[in-house]
């Protein structure tokens, strides 16, 4: 081999190492890139999952809490019908007293509007045969001990409802009627209506 030769393939040695340093170096660069690629791929993964963890997370907090609501919301109207029943019950039991009882309830209630002179009063056709001529005798005597003079008589007409009654005198109308009466008193006893029907339950139950 003469030496131009030897020079030859000492070049092409070295260009083959070379080469394969470069071909090394090129693998190895290329591994990191991979493993760093993976890495931010799992980062990425893990960052997604948690995402998605916390969305759920909050969608269910938000269902508990539109669920606590809305159950909030059926207790309150189921206690309010309750309530509401109760002043009806209340009305019609008091409008079922014995004669006695109901004659004093009502004279009572006419005795708050004190007006003068002749007057009608309007009642239901049940009221109207139960009380007879006789209440408007007391009412009168009642009136007459507050300094009110006048007739009271019976309306040819009757209350579509039973229970109370209506006065009429000229233009006036004053309503004594029993449900009436009951609404008009309802906002002052409701809360203590509600504390009596739930004492002691919590509004959650």
């Amino acid at each position: 081999m003469t030496g131009t030769d030897r020079i030859k393939e000492k070049i092409r040695k070295d260009a083959v190492e070379a080469a394969l340093i470069i071909q090394q170096e090129a693998k190895a660069e290329a591994e990191l890139l991979l493993s760093a690629a993976k890495a931010q791929r799992s980062e990425a993964e893990a960052t997604t999952v948690q995402q998605i963890e916390q969305r759920i997370a909050a969608i269910k907090q938000r269902n508990e809490a539109t669920y606590q609501l809305e159950k909030r919301k059926q207790v309150l109207t189921v206690r309010q019908s309750v309530v509401q029943a109760s002043f009806t019950l209340a009305a019609e039991a008091m409008r079922k007293l014995p004669l006695v009882e109901y004659e004093a309830l009502l004279l009572s209630m006419a005795r708050q509007f004190q007006w003068p002179g002749d007057a009608t009063l309007l009642v239901s056709e049940e009221d109207h045969a139960r009380l007879g001529t006789s209440f408007l005798e007391k009412l009168d005597m009642q009136r007459k001990t507050l300094g009110l003079v006048g007739k009271t008589t019976y309306a040819e007409d009757t209350l579509a409802e039973t229970g109370g009654f209506v006065v009429r005198t000229g233009d006036i109308e004053m309503n004594g009627k029993l449900d009436i009466i009951v609404t008009s008193i309802r906002p002052k006893l409701e809360r203590q209506v509600a504390d009596i029907l739930f004492k002691g339950e919590a509004l959650e139950a």
